[in-house]
């Protein structure tokens, strides 16, 4: 049996409860926005910080750039 791996994004949406509009609000951004990175894979290297801090979860799993830290 095949697990598909949840998507950075995915993470993220699941963490404020599967709502994309809680993470955009959350981000500080367009309820658009979440889609948009939804469809690339991963949360903008800039916006990574932030909320990683405030859904207390590690930065590299909101962007894979960040697993070298």
């Amino acid at each position: 049996m095949s697990f598909k791996q949840e998507s950075c994004v995915d993470h993220a949406i699941r963490l404020c409860g599967g709502n994309a509009s809680a993470l955009a609000r959350l981000a500080g951004c367009s309820p658009q926005a979440p889609a948009y990175w939804k469809r690339t894979g991963v949360i903008p290297a800039n916006r990574v910080p932030d909320l990683a801090k405030k859904l207390k979860t590690s930065r590299a799993k909101l962007n894979p750039i960040f697993a070298r830290d």
